[in-house]
């Protein structure tokens, strides 16, 4: 290698070191709240909220929502303490998740009032689910509950909707031992190949075309007790309201999915004519729709094609054990 490339190579790597980037705004992971879940309920303040209040620790406001935040602590000694309107899932003093909500009628506003309560602000950048109260749904439309979260550009048009029948800080509870509810409840939904109750996501970017539209649509809905989470059924958001007009249950949403033709896995179950289970467990399924009108009357002719296996069956008869000699 003569002088002239040598030069040459060391004048381009001087140069990559100046143009290379850097992260120069960065910021330690130890500084954020990193928020995973959001739950949004009809207002109901938090004793910690009552008691500011009496205070005077308040500002002009109009209790119209209850915004819960879910945040992942850092693994560090500032991590680990509960927020003052929460609730922690895990054992001893490493808390899996935090808790912690503040109500008022703008959600944006809600979310700068954390700053004022916590010392490193939120992080929506990383959030995974949103779950909204079913009574929420019915008294205010998706569209006026979303309309900040639809323009926020930090939060992933990715992340999930689900709709909660009980309160959606419920849904964000566990008394699983280091379980994040955020997280159990998007993995539930990787579940649609066990299972034809299982709802196709609904994403934000979903959400908002569908809303946009004007057509009526579903989303999960999900039922809590004790702590423990279950996807049962989908709530019916009408079109031209864009509120809670009602429930499907498990039932409706398996015969929606044979019906729209899309079935991935689980379980059909029927019975024999002696009152024995068979059950058929199909691969893939589809569907053909076709409208008819007669004599001023509407009906809906399905033809729907599967291929599966016949994987249990009750109905024959065992034979009987031999008497022992």
């Amino acid at each position: 290698m003569n002088r002239r490339v040598r030069q040459a190579l060391r004048v381009t790597a001087a140069m990559l070191l100046v143009l290379n980037t850097g992260c120069w705004s960065s910021q330690e992971i130890e500084d954020m709240s990193i928020v995973v879940g959001l739950g949004l309920d009809v207002a109901n303040e938090s004793r910690f909220e009552r008691d500011i209040t009496r205070q005077g620790g308040t500002y002009p406001k109009r209790n119209v929502v209850t915004a819960t935040v879910q945040i992942v602590p850092p693994i560090s000694g500032r991590g680990q303490r509960q927020g003052q309107g929460g609730s922690a899932g895990s054992q001893g003093s490493s808390m899996a998740y935090l808790n912690e909500k503040l109500t008022g009628d703008s959600m944006i506003q809600i979310f700068r009032q954390f700053s004022v309560r916590r010392d490193r602000p939120l992080i929506g950048d990383h959030l995974k689910v949103i779950v909204v109260a079913s009574e929420l749904a019915k008294q205010y439309s998706l569209e006026q509950i979303f309309d900040f979260i639809l323009r926020d550009n930090a939060i992933r048009p990715s992340c999930l909707v689900v709709v909660s029948h009980r309160e959606a800080i419920e849904a964000l509870s566990s008394t699983e031992p280091g379980e994040v509810p955020a997280f159990y409840l998007t993995g539930l939904v990787d579940n649609r190949s066990r299972s034809n109750k299982i709802l196709p996501p609904v994403t934000l970017m979903k959400l908002d075309s569908t809303l946009q539209s004007g057509t009526s649509f579903l989303l999960q809905n999900m039922v809590t007790s004790n702590g423990e989470h279950k996807f049962s059924g989908a709530a019916i958001i009408k079109g031209s309201s864009k509120k809670w007009i009602g429930e499907l249950t498990q039932f409706d949403v398996e015969g929606l999915s044979w019906i729209r033709g899309e079935v991935m896995g689980g379980a059909l179950k029927a019975y024999a004519p002696a009152g024995y289970t068979v059950t058929y467990e199909p691969r893939n399924s589809s569907s053909n729709i076709t409208p008819r009108v007669k004599d001023g009357d509407i009906s809906f002719h399905i033809k729907i094609r599967s291929e599966g296996r016949l994987i249990e069956d009750w109905s024959f008869r065992r034979s009987p054990p031999p008497n022992p000699i």
